[in-house]
């Protein structure tokens, strides 16, 4: 599956979020990762407000574990960056 980053990720450092736009599929999806007591959450928003299907959450997933897309250096540039991935 395509996923194209939209926008340089940003980081919200006071309450340790990961925020990223991403689309997957010609679908934009706004991602929240947070991380509370050493456990990461992901929040996925689709442009309708609906809780996206398994396969977009595994995609997800996927992105967040793949080596390059490496949330925690905060200085690569992703903007516009794509990712082949298989969920």
């Amino acid at each position: 599956m395509k996923v194209t980053i939209v926008e340089q990720p940003t980081v919200k450092y006071d309450k340790a979020t990961y925020l990223v736009d991403i689309r997957i599929e010609d679908v934009k999806y706004s991602v929240a990762r947070i991380e509370v007591d050493g456990k990461s959450h992901t929040f996925i928003k689709d442009p309708y407000g609906c809780p996206p299907d398994a396969k977009i959450v595994r995609t997800v997933d996927a992105l967040f574990a793949d080596d390059e897309f490496n949330y925690k250096d905060r200085s690569q540039w992703l903007a516009d960056k794509v990712f082949e991935l298989e969920a």
